[in-house]
């Protein structure tokens, strides 16, 4: 059996043959009168007339404008949106039936334009666009940013990062020291909560390192170190601050304001109180014994190995050397920078303070020190001055421990 014809169907179901006449209301805009009645009778001479011609030449009429009457546009209404409900399948009830036995030529193209429109054209994209999300080129909130075929990942700075200092500095010689260079290295836990492009993070001392010095009299180095122990034990306390964002996106710029980092010490306003200039200024209502042995502040210990000798408690040859020294400070620093990735940053550090006070000390004998010795300690202290400080934050575990942190490079 061959294909059904198309004309078949229209007559089948729109031209049934009880009826005689069947009468296509349009509106005048399109027709010059309100009507235009086909006979039963019109329609069969028509067929038959095509059924000779798909005899003769292989299906194709003579005339394409034997099916349509007169003109496509007699049959078709001016508005596809007065027949077309949904879909531009349905426009032409009457008129695409008849398009599909026609020979395809001009009639369709040319006789009515509206058939571009309807096969592609405005009103298809209008459908497409409304079922499609529409047609104002808008993309999800949370899609990425692309440029081109390359698309830029969001990212959630939640979570747990090492923080890693690098502070250059140098001192001037005070008369007991030789004048010198070398660099901090500080160390901290960053805990991060990003909301927008606000950063709510607490911060936790993890480690630091504290360049050596030269004792100029006596010809010899010293350094002191704090002991991984007041840092695993997180004895010390934390710090809260909130960076800033210029987006969430690689390279967008990161930012810190200066937030105070303590030692031994408790102030009221760690930002913005004064700093006293003598031990005995640090009242001993914000000293912290921070490890609970007994001694004020937190302990820091002098090196006897590696070239690095006990300092000496006064300018006198025989004066005893210090094991320990017992010590209050206040770091306050900022950053600047851009995130390398989503799990990372890097950027300058502007570190504004770094003040300390030494409070006491012990010998190596294991005996305390006088305060006249402690204070010696304290007055020769190096000096220092900062420039070109360097961070990197770099995302580690969320349960990671101070010394997972000293391990990231």
């Amino acid at each position: 059996m061959g294909p059904v014809r198309t004309k078949q169907i229209v007559r089948g179901w729109l031209f049934p043959r009880t009826l005689l006449r069947v009468a296509l209301c349009l509106p005048s805009v399109a027709l010059n009168h309100g009507c235009l009645f086909i006979g039963y009778d019109d329609i069969a001479a028509s067929d038959a007339s095509e059924d000779a011609g798909t005899e003769n030449d292989g299906g194709v009429t003579d005339d394409a404008s034997d099916i349509r009457s007169n003109d496509a546009s007699d049959a078709r209404p001016n508005d596809a949106s007065d027949v077309r409900p949904n879909d531009a399948s349905d426009v032409r009830s009457n008129d695409a039936a008849f398009d599909a036995a026609s020979d395809g030529s001009a009639l369709d193209a040319s006789d009515d334009p509206r058939d571009a429109a309807e096969e592609g054209g405005a009103l298809d994209a209008e459908i497409d666009g409304s079922a499609e999300g529409g047609t104002d080129g808008s993309t999800d909130s949370g899609a990425p940013p692309c440029t081109g075929s390359a698309c830029t990942p969001r990212c959630d700075l939640t979570g747990t990062f090492a923080l890693k200092l690098t502070v250059p500095s140098t001192w001037a010689s005070n008369g007991q020291l030789s004048g010198g260079s070398g660099n901090f290295v500080f160390r901290m836990r960053l805990r991060a909560t990003q909301v927008g492009n606000a950063v709510s993070i607490q911060l936790r001392e993890c480690g630091e390192v504290v360049p050596a010095f030269h004792a100029t009299l006596v010809n010899e180095d010293c350094l002191f170190t704090y002991p991984n122990s007041l840092f695993d034990t997180e004895v010390l306390p934390s710090a809260s601050a909130t960076m800033t964002l210029g987006d969430s996106t690689p390279s967008s710029p990161l930012s810190l304001p200066p937030v105070a980092m303590e030692m031994g010490v408790n102030l009221a306003d760690p930002l913005n109180d004064p700093w006293p200039a003598t031990p005995a200024g640090l009242s001993t209502s914000v000293r912290v014994d921070a490890e609970g042995d007994g001694n004020p502040a937190v302990t820091a210990v002098y090196l006897n190995t590696g070239g690095y000798v006990y300092p000496r408690t006064s300018a006198t040859l025989g004066a005893q050397r210090a094991q320990q020294t017992y010590i209050a400070v206040r770091r306050i620093f900022s950053m600047t920078g851009m995130l390398t990735s989503c799990d990372g940053s890097q950027g300058s550090v502007t570190l504004s303070k770094l003040d300390s006070r030494i409070l006491g000390c012990r010998h190596a004998d294991g005996s305390l020190c006088s305060a006249s010795e402690s204070n010696h300690l304290d007055m020769y202290q190096p000096k220092y001055q900062f420039s070109a400080a360097t961070y990197v934050m770099s995302r580690v575990t969320d349960n990671a421990s101070c010394s997972a942190v000293r391990a990231v490079p």
